[in-house]
């Protein structure tokens, strides 16, 4: 940024974690700080030779007003949580160089992506004052050798709505309402025609950060959850950050931090994290690790640092008599949750892989409801199908062939997009219940898949 013989090099630089944030620790006040501008004032600027080392109460100072006038336009943290950075290098000066950072920082900020609610410009105002006769002239926009041999040093930052800081010196013995209120007129004037210029180089923030940024996603968990990502002595959260090219930052009230060079390298972490961090429900399925055996069952590692335990009973369908029958140590086995528990305790059962059903098979299912159209028969956990009463082998009503809980054999005929089955009975050869011998009188009519035979007659 350039007024007149007075420039400013603006820089702004994102950090992500809290290692980039500067460290207050004053008599009276302590703690992060998460923006800053730091303000350099080399000799070099007023054409001198001198020693650069650190910098100067003054240098301080101004970079401490400048900090303050750009602090009202930041957005949140919650809005934008990267650690924002200001450099001013003040490469010449005759005029006020702390004005001249304002205005450089607000457009190395916008330029960096930084969402900035508004620009901010700033201007020096200076008087000329006869203390005998009383006239007075303000100045706009100072001089070096105005600000040295005259009255007042009035420095005033805002934006178009508004001022956010302002600095006053004066050398005489007091300055009059009238006088301040003229002051600032001026300098509104003033700002709006910096701001003016300002925004025909750069009108609003950029839509995205530079690509020189570090990708950054912020989640917020259960901080009861946080030693789940961290993990016995960090193995954990180590392991994650290897396996994922990130930097995680966790803090003490379940904020997250994820950094990294590349915005899927980001998204596999909060993936990660959010797998770490769920709760468990009952109903949900895990490919889990077998990481202990005892003598009542196995306890499996849903994820790192979440046991549960497979009751014996839960292993097989069946009877099993010991638990190495079925598992050993080290094995992944498919696991449903079945129960939890306000101590966080949790069972699981394996889950058995279910056989492809499919057209033509005959299974030995159980009667489930019976309606005057037919019969449901289940032909696998939680799978249903209809054997409609013409497809029951017999005349009788289909509350005479079979009762809720019964055992029927049948044949899939056709298995619809929806998910329907639709189903035959199979009567056994040979069978002497009734049913059986009332189908021998009875011939339903063929279905897709029924087989027959029959006379060529042409």
């Amino acid at each position: 940024f350039t007024r007149g013989e007075t420039q400013s090099l603006g820089t702004c630089t994102l950090g992500a974690t809290r290692r980039d944030a500067q460290i207050v620790d004053l008599m009276m006040e302590d703690g992060l700080k998460r923006f800053m501008l730091h303000y350099n004032f080399p000799p070099f600027a007023t054409g001198e030779a001198g020693r650069m080392g650190s910098p100067s109460r003054r240098a301080i100072g101004h970079g401490r007003l400048a900090e303050g006038s750009l602090l009202a336009v930041l957005p949140s943290d919650e809005e934008f949580p990267y650690i924002i950075r200001v450099v001013s290098e003040i490469i010449e000066s005759n005029g006020s160089s702390s004005m001249a950072s304002v205005c450089s920082g607000s457009l190395a900020m916008m330029d960096a992506g930084v969402p900035l609610r508004r620009p901010v410009a700033g201007v020096a105002m200076g008087l000329v004052a006869d203390e005998t006769t009383g006239q007075y002239v303000i100045l706009t926009d100072i001089l070096g050798l105005e600000d040295h041999y005259g009255d007042m040093d009035f420095k005033v930052a805002g934006t178009r709505d508004g001022v956010t800081a302002f600095q006053l010196d004066v050398k005489t013995g007091g300055i009059s309402p009238d006088l301040m209120r003229q002051a600032m007129t001026q300098a509104r004037t003033a700002r709006l025609a910096i701001l003016d210029q300002m925004e025909t180089a750069l009108p609003k923030p950029r839509p995205s950060l530079s690509p020189y940024a570090p990708c950054l996603d912020v989640i917020r968990i259960n901080p009861e959850k946080i030693g789940a990502i961290i993990g016995p002595g960090g193995r954990v959260i180590r392991k994650l950050q290897e396996d994922t090219g990130t930097e995680i930052d966790i803090a003490d009230d379940g904020t997250v931090k994820v950094v990294g060079d590349s915005a899927d390298a980001v998204a596999l972490a909060r993936q990660a994290i959010e797998e770490l961090t769920a709760e468990v429900e009952v109903g949900m399925v895990f490919n889990a690790k077998v990481v202990r055996i005892a003598p009542f069952g196995a306890f499996v590692e849903l994820r790192p640092g979440a046991d549960a335990l497979v009751h014996i009973s839960n292993l097989a369908d069946g009877y099993v008599k010991k638990v190495e029958d079925v598992v050993q140590l080290g094995d992944e086995v498919t696991v449903e949750v079945i129960e939890t528990d306000e101590s966080g305790r949790v069972r699981c059962k394996v889950v058995q892989e279910k056989p492809k059903l499919k057209v033509g098979d005959i299974i030995s299912g159980q009667v489930t409801n019976i309606v005057d159209y037919g019969v449901f028969v289940e032909i696998s956990p939680g799978v249903r199908g209809l054997v409609h009463k013409s497809r029951l082998g017999t005349q009788s009503e289909p509350s005479a062939v079979a009762k809720k809980g019964d055992r029927m054999l049948v044949e899939i005929l056709e298995i619809e997009e929806q998910g329907r089955y639709k189903l035959r009975r199979v009567v056994p050869a040979g069978s002497s219940d009734e049913d059986s011998r009332a189908s021998q009188d009875y011939t339903p009519r063929p279905g897709p898949t029924d087989l027959g035979s029959g006379t060529v007659r042409a």
